[in-house]
């Protein structure tokens, strides 16, 4: 958005407000910074459907739910006020409005990918030990790949957040756009984190609403718990979770010290001298690895974790086979706190060096130029 925002004369925005904890959390910033980066912001209602809609339905989940007659009319009706010379579909779940937006803007289209979603379909499906729960999201994932490539085929450039995912979606798929990458930004700390302010422990930060994301946390508390290392680290979990999950993690995990949601985890991640990401795909888990490296913690993570570009796997960051070498790895590392805070503080110079504000921007600039070029 803050770089379609640079790059655009005019950005107008159309959001599906996601229930009472969005408008409560997030409703102020969001009035503050879109505002800001765009001339006109539209919030519709969003309203989750029944489980049996989903079931029924030839459309993965995702957009089940999201698919509303009046965030489509609000769209339509923007589209007819300003006639745009890009429209961005924000996220797959957003892609079904592809077919209700007027003709004459189907070659106008660019679809921003934040994930492969039929590997994150496939991921989910894969966590579940109930059969008929694994038969129901192996079912969506088969949904999932007919709606990815039905946006793919009728977009005009995709965006995507990390590589990684860039190269698995073009190589399973035709390539009808031009494609790019951009990373997501995260602003330095402020002020600087200095080695005083470390503390040898490690932070697991990030969403855990989601069932696949849930499984992962526990796998891996399992594995801290059932080793020796907790007795040689202390380990904190901060994140979104619902209150029941939140009572039953701190029951079932006494040693660590889960501390659940929270306003900000700035001073979480400015304590911690490890950041630990035990997934390797999502889109959270891209930004939270990022934000990690701003406040010089330094990342263990499972392969393939990270796709930053120009860092360098042992130089900056470590990556492990399996949840016992990153437990094992977080011992080594935490054995020298001052050379984990000289890898840490390498990792940031290369960020803010690569992934500054204006050179992302440039680069938003110039792709969107080269796709209205191709429009026209």
């Amino acid at each position: 958005m803050e770089y379609m925002s640079l790059a655009a004369d005019e950005l107008h925005f159309v959001f599906q407000n996601e229930g009472e904890t969005w408008d409560r959390v997030c409703r102020d910033r969001a009035d503050l910074d879109l505002r800001r980066m765009c001339k006109s912001v539209d919030f519709v209602q969003f309203y989750r459907k029944s489980p049996w809609r989903t079931a029924v339905s030839f459309r993965p989940g995702m957009q089940v739910n999201r698919k509303s007659r009046d965030f489509a009319s609000c769209v339509i009706r923007r589209i007819s006020e300003i006639q745009p010379d890009l429209v961005v579909i924000n996220h797959l779940k957003n892609a079904w409005l592809i077919k209700k937006l007027p003709i004459s803007i189907a070659d106008r289209i660019v679809f921003v990918a934040h994930n492969d979603e039929v590997q994150m379909s496939q991921s989910m499906a894969q966590g579940y030990e109930s059969r008929t729960m694994r038969f129901a999201h192996m079912l969506d994932t088969w949904k999932v790949r007919i709606a990815q490539q039905f946006v793919v085929k009728n977009s005009i450039g995709i965006v995507f957040i990390n590589d990684r995912d860039a190269r698995s979606m073009t190589r399973s798929l035709a390539q009808h756009g031009q494609v790019i990458v951009i990373p997501p930004r995260v602003q330095s700390a402020s002020p600087p984190v200095q080695l005083t302010d470390k503390k040898a422990h490690a932070l697991i930060c990030g969403s855990f609403v989601w069932s696949p994301k849930l499984q992962n946390l526990v796998d891996f508390l399992d594995s801290y718990s059932n080793s020796t290392a907790i007795t040689e680290f202390d380990l904190r979990v901060v994140g979104m979770m619902t209150d029941h999950d939140l009572e039953s993690l701190r029951k079932r995990y006494p040693t660590v010290d889960i501390v659940g949601p929270v306003a900000s985890t700035k001073s979480y991640f400015r304590e911690a001298a490890i950041s630990l990401i035990p997934e390797r795909i999502g889109a959270g888990t891209k930004i939270k690895s990022l934000e990690s490296i701003s406040y010089c913690c330094l990342i263990v993570g499972l392969n393939g974790c990270l796709t930053v570009p120009h860092l360098q796997k042992n130089s900056h960051y470590y990556e492990c086979e399996n949840y016992s070498e990153m437990i094992d790895q977080v011992v080594r590392s935490l054995a020298d706190v001052d050379r984990c805070f000289e890898k840490a503080e390498l990792a940031k110079d290369v960020v803010e060096k690569t992934l500054s504000r204006e050179k992302l921007a440039g680069k938003m600039s110039d792709y969107l130029m080269a796709v209205e070029k191709k429009e026209g």
